[in-house]
């Protein structure tokens, strides 16, 4: 870990890396799922798509496929009641000024989430930032495939037209992780002080603040 590379582009997970969402989404899965199952812990849940996160969970209870549509849909609308309370409390402190800081090194910059585009969307508007300021925005409606297959990031370098080796990638969850590593990116692994998450011996670096991945480019 630590070894500098010639970056060219920078490519970040949202929720847990640029907004703090996870314990809200977790109180959504809570609520969804409860008249069936107990959610997962929140580290089974981080960087899945929720389809994916509700499948898991209810596909053993016997449930049909309009079941799974409800829930899916429950847990959205309750996950955006709960993002929406938080407000710009939701932004991770340093994320606009990494940003800011990794444009103006001239780093083209992408999200890559398994949420939903409304999500990005949302962060768009609490950072004040357009989609004019990213190189790519990828959501969970833009592939096939879910974290922790790679296909996002691989996509995401065929955005910026530049080689997986030069794209590195900001991930705090092991689905987000692994695809990265996969997808041959960098990864620069953020972990907050309550993260529990193997960081794969592979990763360029570890931070435990945004302000911290400069130090990688």
């Amino acid at each position: 870990m630590g070894e500098h590379v010639r970056l060219e582009g920078l490519l970040f997970d949202l929720d847990g890396v640029l907004v703090q969402s996870m314990k809200a989404h977790l109180r959504a899965y809570e609520e969804a799922l409860s008249p069936w199952c107990q959610a997962p812990e929140l580290s089974d849940l981080a960087g899945r798509r929720t389809e994916d996160v509700v499948v898991s969970c209810l596909r053993p209870h016997g449930c049909d496929q309009a079941t799974i549509a409800q829930v899916v849909k429950a847990k959205r609308t309750l996950a955006a009641a709960y993002l929406d309370e938080l407000g710009e409390h939701l932004l991770t402190t340093g994320a606009v000024d990494l940003l800011v800081q990794a444009r103006a090194r001239g780093l083209d910059l992408g999200i890559c989430t398994s949420g939903s585009r409304a999500s990005i969307d949302r962060f768009l508007t609490l950072a004040r930032l357009s989609g004019s300021d990213f190189a790519c925005l990828l959501a969970s409606e833009d592939v096939s495939h879910a974290k922790p297959h790679p296909e996002v990031y691989i996509r995401a370098c065929q955005m910026l037209g530049r080689d997986p080796g030069v794209c590195a990638v900001v991930e705090d969850s092991r689905s987000g992780m692994a695809a990265a590593l996969a997808a041959g990116c960098p990864l620069i692994a953020y972990r907050d002080t309550s993260s529990d998450v193997q960081v794969p011996a592979e990763a360029l670096g570890v931070v435990t603040s945004l302000s911290e991945v400069m130090n990688f480019i």
